[in-house]
């Protein structure tokens, strides 16, 4: 995860993590969790985050390739 274009994403749309992950219904600490240490997001929460941020931008956040 690019944690730069999340944060960025997170800020077009004037969210906080913590009203990110009410949406995905997960807590707060389980999205810290599933963003800073790589966790996996399930299908329901993917498509949650494309209704918020957009395919295009949810894939550049989301599947950023960790070696160039």
């Amino acid at each position: 995860m690019d944690k730069n274009l999340y944060k960025a994403a997170l800020a077009s749309k004037g969210m906080t993590q913590k009203e990110l992950a009410k949406k995905l219904g997960i807590s707060a600490n389980t999205l810290r969790l599933k963003v800073n240490a790589g966790g996996d997001f399930r299908r329901e929460e993917i498509a949650i985050l494309y209704k918020i941020f957009s395919q295009k931008v949810t894939d550049s956040f989301l599947y950023t390739l960790k070696h160039a």
